[in-house]
């Protein structure tokens, strides 16, 4: 994609021009570094970069994906407890509040479409 010089602003920018729906992270201070507020593009940030443990993981990782809906941030722990807040509630680390459980029922039919994942090394 080309992308691997954007860093912060740039890259939730571009991701949101592209079309992008949803961005997976592991960096633990995007929502602190960043002004989430008013952004389409949701995000889940992972509790670990080491790919062959998300790999052992994407059904629980994708269960969660599939679950985000436009302006996400979730928190998703080694557990498989995770947090979701709206961008103002991601500024501050203590207002993350355990979210309500999703069923795929609750999905809106546009978001349904396969999902695809791209690594980026």
């Amino acid at each position: 994609m080309g992308w691997g010089g954007l860093r912060n602003g740039a890259l939730l920018d571009a991701a949101e021009q592209a079309g992008f729906d949803l961005l997976i992270v592991a960096d633990k201070n995007l929502r602190f570094q960043q002004n989430l507020t008013g952004r389409r593009l949701a995000i889940l940030e992972l509790w670990t970069n080491h790919r062959p443990t998300l790999e052992r993981h994407f059904d629980r990782i994708r269960a969660v994906a599939e679950s985000v809906k436009p302006g996400d941030y979730r928190t998703l722990d080694g557990t498989w407890v995770f947090h979701a807040s709206t961008p103002a509630e991601s500024a501050s680390p203590s207002s993350a509040k355990p979210a309500a459980s999703s069923s795929r029922s609750s999905l809106r039919p546009e978001r349904r479409t396969p999902m695809r994942l791209v690594w980026d090394s």
